[in-house]
């Protein structure tokens, strides 16, 4: 019954949302076009219906980046702080692309004010919404509404660690009814009030006590008493959660999935998500796409300066390692002497990387235009292809050769887990002034704290890294 007046609850908030966005963008077509036009002499809207592709784009993709950045997860345990994170990340996304549409097509029909005017509304107008909620759900709590009784099975430490936590988070609606005991853990201190009963007396407590919850967790030894627990909570309709930290690991989560019905306990890294990286791959394409099309007059101009003041080939081709190691073909401008490779015997003494990265500042193999390439990074623009056929991605390590994988320590092979990319945190934070080891270390942290907003600040913060050529050779 609590889960499907959750499903009803999660209805309306949506559909308030989208009524709420619609109801910002009229405002602002008003505000534009009445006040704001007046009072700042600013040139006249064509119909409203002009501008009716900016709710189009906007209200799928804000319904998709709310979803993903949870949103509509309950907000129990969320802080206003939390909740005004949550959605100011999407609407800053979203924002900054549909005003680079308006930039970078500067239609008449498309109205950077109005762009602007429409996300402060709407954001506003969210924002009071979501904090109302939260209010409102603060206030029944207080009222002893809409909690939810749970009951625990085991006594252990992250037994007592949950319930310390409930104690101390009265504003997540939640109360501990009880505990109970299992063999392994009957030595261990809980108040004896706290109690409820031992394993074999769980259906007996189940029947007599209001639970909303049952919360499990048992030691690794006590495994294979899971299984009972949960027949007898579906017996009556109550929802189980086990606790899966029984099997430690630093990094990676767990999910549940099935194979042919068959239910898996999946761990997995925290960059394994099938959503995120859709939309991940949804932004390389798109970004990708706009990107060769716009610069194919800038493409001309580097292939005909390179061809003409240089022998050899446009563009440098390689073998580089993408997604666990799989071979691809990688392209650059090249900024070298056609027989750069033949004569890198020459300069093995220069290298100013440790093993196994090769790179030397200052290359007498580099032509004169291949110096001005490599500055601003114009080189790697024909990346753009790789990254549109999803060999690469706008943000990722970068891929490595399969020489210098070969010597890779193991803890080093994991940032092969992921797509290379364009640009990363090495990339912002000096590119070859950063030592083998500490380029290493940037990798993994993007690894393991990924998401779709780091991907975007990184990409804001590479245009002054590479406008102003820090840490390129």
């Amino acid at each position: 019954m609590l889960k499907e007046q959750a499903k009803l609850v999660s209805f309306f908030v949506k559909l308030t949302d989208q009524l709420l966005l619609v109801a910002s963008f009229l405002l602002a077509f008003f505000l534009r076009q009445g006040p704001m036009q007046a009072y700042f002499l600013m040139e006249p809207l064509g119909p409203l219906s002009s501008y009716l592709w900016i709710l189009l784009i906007s209200l799928p993709l804000l319904f998709v980046l709310f979803s993903y950045f949870g949103i509509y997860e309950s907000m129990r345990i969320k802080t206003y702080r939390q909740i005004l994170g949550e959605l100011l990340k999407p609407a800053a996304i979203v924002f900054f692309l549909t005003g680079s549409l308006v930039f970078i097509f500067r239609a008449e029909n498309m109205s950077r004010s109005l762009v602007g005017l429409y996300f402060a509304v709407g954001f506003s107008l969210l924002l009071a919404e979501k904090f109302s909620l939260r209010a409102l759900q603060k206030a029944v709590r207080r009222r002893g509404y809409n909690y939810r009784n749970i009951l625990i099975v085991g006594t252990g430490k992250k037994a007592r660690e949950f319930a310390r936590l409930v104690e101390l988070h009265r504003g997540w609606g939640l109360k501990v009814l009880g505990f109970i005991r299992h063999p392994a853990e009957e030595n261990l201190l809980i108040k004896a009030g706290h109690i409820l009963g031992s394993i074999d007396e769980f259906s007996r407590v189940l029947d007599d006590n209001v639970v909303d919850e049952v919360l499990i967790t048992l030691p690794p030894e006590a495994f294979s008493d899971i299984q009972g627990f949960i027949y007898c909570c579906e017996e009556v309709g109550v929802k189980v959660n086990v606790a899966t930290d029984f099997l430690s690991t630093l990094l990676t989560r767990a999910t549940l999935g099935e194979i042919a019905g068959r239910p898996l306990l999946i761990f997995r890294p925290p960059h394994h998500d099938v959503l995120r990286l859709f939309l991940k791959r949804l932004a390389d394409f798109s970004l990708s796409l706009v990107g060769l099309i716009l610069l194919w007059p800038l493409f001309l101009l580097l292939a005909l300066v390179i061809k003409a003041t240089s022998r050899g080939p446009v563009f440098f081709r390689q073998t580089r390692c993408g997604r666990n190691g799989r071979l691809f073909t990688f392209y650059k401008f090249r900024s070298m002497v056609a027989d750069a490779e033949a004569r890198r015997s020459e300069v093995e003494a220069l290298n100013e990387m440790s093993a196994p990265v090769f790179k030397v500042g200052n290359d007498p193999r580099v032509t004169q235009v291949g110096r001005f390439l490599r500055k601003f990074s114009l080189d790697e623009l024909p990346q753009l292809w790789n990254v549109l056929k999803g060999e690469m991605s706008l943000v990722g390590p970068r891929p490595p050769t399969p020489e210098e994988v070969k010597d890779y320590q193991r803890w080093q092979r994991r940032r092969l887990s992921m797509k290379p990319g364009l640009t990363c945190l090495w990339q912002i934070s000096g590119r070859n002034e950063v030592d083998f080891e500490e380029w290493m270390r940037l990798d993994l942290q993007y690894i393991d704290s990924w998401s779709l907003w780091l991907d975007f600040k990184i990409l804001i913060s590479t245009i002054p890294a590479v406008l102003l050529a820090r840490g390129s050779s």
